[in-house]
Protein backbone atom coordinates (compact mmCIF):
# COMPACT_ATOMS: atom_id res chain seq x y z
CA UNK A 1 0.00 0.00 0.00
CA UNK A 2 1.42 3.44 -1.00
CA UNK A 3 0.76 6.14 1.46
CA UNK A 4 1.00 10.09 1.91
CA UNK A 5 2.51 11.32 5.52
CA UNK A 6 2.16 14.68 5.99
CA UNK A 7 5.18 15.68 7.98
CA UNK A 8 4.91 18.27 10.96
CA UNK A 9 7.75 20.94 9.74
CA UNK A 10 9.65 20.26 12.81
CA UNK A 11 12.20 18.10 11.70
CA UNK A 12 11.37 17.54 8.24
CA UNK A 13 14.84 15.37 7.32
CA UNK A 14 13.80 13.59 11.02
CA UNK A 15 10.21 12.97 10.22
CA UNK A 16 10.84 11.71 7.16
CA UNK A 17 13.20 8.78 8.54
CA UNK A 18 11.00 8.35 11.80
CA UNK A 19 8.47 7.70 9.46
CA UNK A 20 10.44 5.39 7.03
CA UNK A 21 11.68 3.98 10.84
CA UNK A 22 8.39 3.15 12.17
CA UNK A 23 7.04 1.54 9.01
CA UNK A 24 10.12 -0.51 8.64
CA UNK A 25 10.16 -1.90 12.07
CA UNK A 26 6.44 -3.77 10.98
CA UNK A 27 7.64 -4.16 7.13
CA UNK A 28 10.85 -4.36 6.61
CA UNK A 29 10.66 -4.13 3.15
CA UNK A 30 9.11 -0.48 3.17
CA UNK A 31 10.36 2.14 1.25
CA UNK A 32 10.65 5.76 0.13
CA UNK A 33 9.15 6.54 -3.05
CA UNK A 34 8.94 10.82 -2.79
CA UNK A 35 9.81 13.32 -0.44
CA UNK A 36 8.40 16.42 -1.95
CA UNK A 37 8.93 18.85 1.12
CA UNK A 38 7.18 17.76 4.23
CA UNK A 39 5.24 14.99 2.39
CA UNK A 40 6.96 11.38 2.52
CA UNK A 41 5.41 9.14 -0.03
CA UNK A 42 6.29 5.07 1.28
CA UNK A 43 5.16 1.83 -0.34
CA UNK A 44 4.77 -0.12 3.11
CA UNK A 45 2.28 -3.07 4.34
CA UNK A 46 3.00 -2.35 7.76
CA UNK A 47 -0.55 -0.33 8.12
CA UNK A 48 -1.95 3.41 8.31
CA UNK A 49 -3.66 2.42 11.49
CA UNK A 50 -0.22 1.29 13.17
CA UNK A 51 1.65 3.87 11.67
CA UNK A 52 -1.07 6.47 13.28
CA UNK A 53 -0.15 4.90 17.03
CA UNK A 54 2.98 5.41 16.72
CA UNK A 55 4.66 8.28 14.53
CA UNK A 56 5.14 11.76 16.53
CA UNK A 57 6.29 14.23 13.75
CA UNK A 58 3.44 14.25 11.40
CA UNK A 59 -0.38 15.35 11.23
CA UNK A 60 -2.28 12.96 8.67
CA UNK A 61 -1.89 9.87 7.16
CA UNK A 62 -3.54 9.08 3.53
CA UNK A 63 -3.81 6.38 1.08
CA UNK A 64 -1.53 7.24 -1.95
CA UNK A 65 -3.91 8.27 -5.21
CA UNK A 66 -1.74 10.02 -7.67
CA UNK A 67 0.58 12.80 -8.03
CA UNK A 68 -0.57 15.14 -11.37
CA UNK A 69 -0.38 18.59 -13.17
CA UNK A 70 -3.26 21.40 -13.00
CA UNK A 71 -3.84 20.15 -16.70
CA UNK A 72 -4.58 16.52 -15.47
CA UNK A 73 -7.93 17.30 -12.75
CA UNK A 74 -9.98 16.21 -15.19
CA UNK A 75 -8.89 12.97 -16.89
CA UNK A 76 -7.12 11.02 -13.11
CA UNK A 77 -10.41 12.65 -10.90
CA UNK A 78 -12.61 11.20 -13.74
CA UNK A 79 -11.16 7.79 -12.97
CA UNK A 80 -12.43 7.87 -9.23
CA UNK A 81 -15.94 6.09 -8.58
CA UNK A 82 -17.08 7.12 -4.99
CA UNK A 83 -20.45 5.11 -5.36
CA UNK A 84 -22.77 7.23 -4.23
CA UNK A 85 -20.64 8.70 -1.05
CA UNK A 86 -20.23 12.02 0.14
CA UNK A 87 -16.97 13.18 0.20
CA UNK A 88 -15.31 16.57 1.43
CA UNK A 89 -11.82 18.37 -0.46
CA UNK A 90 -9.28 19.52 1.93
CA UNK A 91 -6.00 21.19 0.40
CA UNK A 92 -2.65 21.85 2.19
CA UNK A 93 -0.17 24.52 0.67
CA UNK A 94 3.66 23.69 1.62
CA UNK A 95 4.56 25.38 -1.35
CA UNK A 96 5.11 28.96 -1.90
CA UNK A 97 4.59 28.98 -5.42
CA UNK A 98 0.98 28.72 -4.64
CA UNK A 99 -1.48 30.85 -3.62
CA UNK A 100 -5.00 30.64 -1.39
CA UNK A 101 -6.94 31.20 -5.04
CA UNK A 102 -4.94 28.66 -6.33
CA UNK A 103 -6.72 26.03 -3.63
CA UNK A 104 -10.15 27.09 -4.14
CA UNK A 105 -10.03 27.24 -7.92
CA UNK A 106 -9.03 23.55 -7.60
CA UNK A 107 -11.36 22.77 -4.57
CA UNK A 108 -14.11 23.49 -6.94
CA UNK A 109 -12.32 21.93 -10.27
CA UNK A 110 -11.93 18.90 -8.36
CA UNK A 111 -15.54 18.70 -6.91
CA UNK A 112 -17.15 19.30 -10.02
CA UNK A 113 -15.67 16.06 -11.57
CA UNK A 114 -16.53 13.50 -7.99
CA UNK A 115 -19.66 14.94 -8.10
CA UNK A 116 -20.49 12.82 -11.23
CA UNK A 117 -20.29 10.22 -8.79
CA UNK A 118 -20.87 11.67 -5.60
CA UNK A 119 -21.92 14.21 -3.04
CA UNK A 120 -19.90 16.89 -1.19
CA UNK A 121 -20.76 17.27 2.16
CA UNK A 122 -18.90 19.49 4.34
CA UNK A 123 -20.03 18.34 8.01
CA UNK A 124 -19.56 14.73 8.22
CA UNK A 125 -18.27 13.03 4.95
CA UNK A 126 -17.73 9.28 4.00
CA UNK A 127 -14.37 10.52 3.04
CA UNK A 128 -11.65 13.25 2.78
CA UNK A 129 -9.57 13.72 -0.41
CA UNK A 130 -6.47 15.63 0.51
CA UNK A 131 -4.48 17.73 -2.35
CA UNK A 132 -1.36 18.23 -1.28
CA UNK A 133 0.17 21.52 -2.86
CA UNK A 134 4.26 20.67 -2.64
CA UNK A 135 6.64 21.31 -6.02
CA UNK A 136 4.16 18.88 -7.20
CA UNK A 137 0.07 18.01 -6.66
CA UNK A 138 -0.22 14.78 -4.47
CA UNK A 139 -4.07 13.08 -3.69
CA UNK A 140 -5.02 11.03 -1.12
CA UNK A 141 -7.88 9.60 1.09
CA UNK A 142 -7.62 10.69 4.38
CA UNK A 143 -6.62 7.93 6.81
CA UNK A 144 -6.22 9.22 9.79
CA UNK A 145 -5.14 12.65 11.98
CA UNK A 146 -2.37 11.98 14.39
CA UNK A 147 -3.49 13.01 17.97
CA UNK A 148 -0.90 15.13 18.66
CA UNK A 149 -2.32 16.68 22.04
CA UNK A 150 -1.51 13.22 23.49
CA UNK A 151 2.12 13.87 23.76
CA UNK A 152 1.98 17.45 24.87
CA UNK A 153 0.21 15.34 27.83
CA UNK A 154 3.32 13.67 28.54
CA UNK A 155 5.71 16.73 29.01
CA UNK A 156 8.26 16.61 31.71
CA UNK A 157 6.38 19.20 33.61
CA UNK A 158 3.18 17.01 33.65
CA UNK A 159 4.73 14.06 34.71
CA UNK A 160 4.32 12.97 38.55
CA UNK A 161 7.90 12.89 39.12
CA UNK A 162 9.32 15.88 36.76
CA UNK A 163 12.88 17.00 36.29
CA UNK A 164 13.89 20.11 33.93
CA UNK A 165 16.39 18.53 31.96
CA UNK A 166 13.80 15.94 29.81
CA UNK A 167 13.70 15.23 25.63
CA UNK A 168 9.95 16.52 23.96
CA UNK A 169 7.79 13.00 24.19
CA UNK A 170 7.36 13.71 20.19
CA UNK A 171 11.07 13.11 20.45
CA UNK A 172 11.55 10.69 22.67
CA UNK A 173 8.93 8.94 20.20
CA UNK A 174 10.66 9.66 16.94
CA UNK A 175 14.27 8.39 18.91
CA UNK A 176 12.13 4.88 19.44
CA UNK A 177 10.86 4.89 16.20
CA UNK A 178 14.25 5.93 14.62
CA UNK A 179 15.69 2.60 16.09
CA UNK A 180 13.35 0.50 14.14
CA UNK A 181 11.79 -0.87 18.06
CA UNK A 182 9.26 -3.44 17.04
CA UNK A 183 6.31 -4.48 19.59
CA UNK A 184 8.10 -7.68 21.75
CA UNK A 185 11.47 -5.98 21.28
CA UNK A 186 13.78 -5.42 24.15
CA UNK A 187 14.52 -1.52 24.38
CA UNK A 188 17.14 -0.40 26.46
CA UNK A 189 17.63 3.28 28.04
CA UNK A 190 20.46 3.23 30.01
CA UNK A 191 20.64 7.08 31.29
CA UNK A 192 16.46 6.60 31.83
CA UNK A 193 16.35 9.62 34.24
CA UNK A 194 12.30 10.33 34.27
CA UNK A 195 11.32 7.92 32.05
CA UNK A 196 10.23 9.92 28.61
CA UNK A 197 11.92 7.57 25.77
CA UNK A 198 10.93 4.34 27.69
CA UNK A 199 7.35 5.42 28.09
CA UNK A 200 7.33 6.07 24.68
CA UNK A 201 8.82 2.56 24.16
CA UNK A 202 6.30 0.70 26.42
CA UNK A 203 3.72 2.35 24.55
CA UNK A 204 4.13 1.29 21.34
CA UNK A 205 4.61 -2.73 22.86
CA UNK A 206 8.04 -2.81 23.65
CA UNK A 207 9.54 -4.95 26.31
CA UNK A 208 11.41 -1.53 28.33
CA UNK A 209 14.60 -1.53 30.64
CA UNK A 210 15.90 1.60 32.20
CA UNK A 211 19.07 2.03 33.95
CA UNK A 212 20.82 5.05 35.91
CA UNK A 213 23.58 5.52 38.42
CA UNK A 214 20.85 8.17 40.70
CA UNK A 215 18.59 6.20 42.78
CA UNK A 216 16.20 9.20 42.71
CA UNK A 217 15.78 8.60 38.93
CA UNK A 218 15.06 4.95 39.18
CA UNK A 219 12.73 5.65 41.81
CA UNK A 220 10.76 8.84 39.81
CA UNK A 221 11.32 6.92 36.76
CA UNK A 222 9.23 3.80 38.15
CA UNK A 223 6.33 6.45 39.21
CA UNK A 224 5.99 8.10 35.83
CA UNK A 225 5.93 4.34 34.09
CA UNK A 226 3.42 3.06 36.09
CA UNK A 227 1.33 6.54 35.80
CA UNK A 228 1.70 6.24 31.78
CA UNK A 229 2.11 2.27 31.02
CA UNK A 230 0.04 1.18 33.97
CA UNK A 231 1.04 -0.77 36.81
CA UNK A 232 0.58 -4.04 35.65
CA UNK A 233 3.43 -3.06 32.83
CA UNK A 234 6.19 -5.11 33.34
CA UNK A 235 8.97 -3.40 33.16
CA UNK A 236 12.58 -3.46 34.77
CA UNK A 237 14.62 -0.78 36.28
CA UNK A 238 17.66 -0.81 37.75
CA UNK A 239 20.32 1.31 39.71
CA UNK A 240 23.48 0.89 37.43
CA UNK A 241 26.50 2.52 36.17
CA UNK A 242 26.34 2.62 32.27
CA UNK A 243 29.53 0.53 32.19
CA UNK A 244 27.80 -2.43 33.90
CA UNK A 245 24.55 -2.91 31.74
CA UNK A 246 26.10 -5.99 30.81
CA UNK A 247 24.48 -7.53 33.52
CA UNK A 248 21.22 -6.80 31.60
CA UNK A 249 21.59 -9.41 28.83
CA UNK A 250 21.36 -8.47 25.11
CA UNK A 251 18.62 -5.97 23.67
CA UNK A 252 17.26 -5.46 20.28
CA UNK A 253 17.88 -1.59 20.74
CA UNK A 254 19.00 1.22 22.73
CA UNK A 255 17.38 4.53 22.33
CA UNK A 256 18.74 7.32 25.35
CA UNK A 257 19.76 11.10 25.97
CA UNK A 258 22.46 10.90 28.06
CA UNK A 259 23.81 13.54 30.57
CA UNK A 260 25.49 16.79 28.60
CA UNK A 261 27.93 17.99 31.30
CA UNK A 262 25.70 20.62 31.98
CA UNK A 263 22.65 21.01 34.36
CA UNK A 264 22.08 16.98 34.23
CA UNK A 265 25.11 15.29 36.48
CA UNK A 266 27.24 13.41 35.01
CA UNK A 267 29.33 12.68 39.14
CA UNK A 268 31.95 14.86 38.21
CA UNK A 269 33.08 12.47 35.45
CA UNK A 270 34.39 14.46 31.98
CA UNK A 271 31.52 13.87 29.32
CA UNK A 272 33.42 12.15 26.54
CA UNK A 273 35.22 9.52 29.31
CA UNK A 274 31.45 8.63 29.95
CA UNK A 275 30.43 8.64 26.55
CA UNK A 276 33.13 6.02 25.50
CA UNK A 277 32.52 4.21 28.41
CA UNK A 278 29.11 4.00 27.64
CA UNK A 279 29.51 3.17 24.08
CA UNK A 280 31.63 0.33 24.67
CA UNK A 281 29.23 -1.10 26.57
CA UNK A 282 26.55 -0.50 24.02
CA UNK A 283 28.57 -2.72 21.41
CA UNK A 284 28.40 -5.48 24.10
CA UNK A 285 24.86 -5.56 24.84
CA UNK A 286 23.45 -4.55 21.32
CA UNK A 287 22.38 -7.68 19.19
CA UNK A 288 23.88 -7.67 15.44
CA UNK A 289 21.80 -5.20 13.65
CA UNK A 290 20.51 -3.77 16.74
CA UNK A 291 20.35 0.50 16.39
CA UNK A 292 21.29 2.98 18.96
CA UNK A 293 19.18 5.87 18.53
CA UNK A 294 21.56 8.83 20.73
CA UNK A 295 21.59 12.55 21.10
CA UNK A 296 24.90 14.33 21.53
CA UNK A 297 25.48 17.78 22.69
CA UNK A 298 28.64 18.01 20.34
CA UNK A 299 29.16 16.79 16.78
CA UNK A 300 32.83 15.45 18.24
CA UNK A 301 30.89 12.61 20.18
CA UNK A 302 29.40 11.65 16.84
CA UNK A 303 32.58 10.72 15.45
CA UNK A 304 34.02 8.83 18.52
CA UNK A 305 30.65 6.85 18.49
CA UNK A 306 31.53 5.82 15.28
CA UNK A 307 34.70 3.89 16.31
CA UNK A 308 32.38 1.47 17.74
CA UNK A 309 29.32 1.11 15.67
CA UNK A 310 28.07 2.29 12.00
CA UNK A 311 26.73 6.12 11.83
CA UNK A 312 23.37 5.39 9.68
CA UNK A 313 21.81 9.22 9.95
CA UNK A 314 22.40 12.42 12.08
CA UNK A 315 19.77 15.20 12.40
CA UNK A 316 20.77 18.28 14.37
CA UNK A 317 18.17 20.12 16.47
CA UNK A 318 19.50 24.01 17.57
CA UNK A 319 17.61 24.31 20.91
CA UNK A 320 19.55 27.89 22.31
CA UNK A 321 22.41 29.74 21.63
CA UNK A 322 24.91 26.93 23.77
CA UNK A 323 22.85 23.84 22.54
CA UNK A 324 22.68 21.90 19.51
CA UNK A 325 20.98 18.76 20.07
CA UNK A 326 22.54 15.78 17.27
CA UNK A 327 19.82 12.91 16.94
CA UNK A 328 22.42 10.08 15.79
CA UNK A 329 21.53 6.82 14.99
CA UNK A 330 24.24 3.66 14.71
CA UNK A 331 23.80 0.38 13.70
CA UNK A 332 26.10 -2.52 15.14
CA UNK A 333 27.29 -4.41 11.88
Amino acid sequence: MKLIIELSGEQTDMAVSEAIGAASAIDGSTRLIEQDGRIAILDTSSGADILSERLALCWHISEYLFSFDLDEINDVFDGLDLGGKTFAIKMKRLDDKWKPEDSQAMIEKIAGVLERTGKVDLRSPDMILRVIMGEKLHAGWQLHEIDRTSFEARKGKDRPFSHPISLHPRYARAMVNLARVKPEDVLLDPFCGTGGILIEGGMIGAHIIGSDMDPRMIEGCGINLSHFLGKDNEFQLHELDVADIGKLGKVDAIATDPPYGRSASTAKEDVGELYERALEAFVDILKPGGRLAIVFPDKRYVKLASKYLSLLEVHDLFVHRSLTRYFCVFEKE
